[in-house]
């Protein structure tokens, strides 16, 4: 497992590490399988599927090995937040790659699922991080909440100031509001922030998806 952490630490370097570690994982959970393993293995699927998959059905087949992993290690470990967190995640991502996310039939179960990280963990990053995206990307008839994503958001953001990621989660929610002068101030900040938490995935994914946003935004 700490080799694949340490495999993790810098993948923006060479995304192919990603599989590197999701190899050595795999391995260590068949004769192993902790809960934290696969947790980890979790985290590694869902990466795979935001980096590496270049088609749909490729994104969908990773969060979906995402998924599985997350559930075996939170029923191995019924109070471990991390397995919880990452099965919550893959499934939303699968969810939303199917046109499932806004249906009845998943949003209960990820809300269940982002209530019960919080309850192990309340200082989670992430648990805040997704509560706040799952509130602000669904329909208010099935518990969508615009108040209570930028509250989640605000709070993961007072435990992490540097989570640049999240910024831009929150610049999106408040170009949803019209409230572009905050977005903006939001991008901004996380354009500039020097050390961003999460480096790698930052690098990747979110940087140019901020930027591109930034851009799109019509000064003032």
């Amino acid at each position: 497992m700490r080799q694949a952490q340490g495999l993790l630490a810098d993948y923006q370097e060479d995304p192919s590490r990603l599989r590197q570690a999701q190899l050595l994982l795999e391995t260590a959970a068949q004769t192993d399988p902790e809960p934290e393993v696969l947790a980890l293995l979790s985290r590694v699927w869902f990466l795979i599927g935001e980096v590496l998959a270049p088609t749909t059905s490729e994104r969908l087949a990773a969060f979906d090995r995402g998924r599985d992993a997350g559930r075996r290690g939170a029923e191995a470990a019924p109070r471990n937040a991390e397995a919880h967190l990452w099965y919550a995640i893959n499934t939303a991502r699968w969810a939303q790659a199917k046109g499932m996310l806004q249906s009845a039939l998943v949003f209960p179960k990820l809300r269940e699922e982002a209530d019960l990280v919080l309850r192990l963990d309340p200082d989670s990053v992430s648990g805040h991080a997704f509560a706040g995206s799952l509130a602000a990307n669904v329909p208010r008839a099935l518990g969508g909440d615009v108040r209570r994503a930028e509250e989640h958001f605000r709070r993961a953001l007072e435990i992490d100031p540097r989570r640049a990621a999240l910024r831009v989660e929150l610049a999106r929610l408040y170009v949803a509001l019209k409230r572009e002068v905050e977005a903006r101030q939001e991008l901004t900040r996380a354009l500039q922030e020097p050390s961003p938490t999460d480096l790698p995935y930052w690098r990747l994914k979110v940087e140019p998806e901020a930027r591109a946003l930034l851009a799109s935004l019509t000064p003032r």
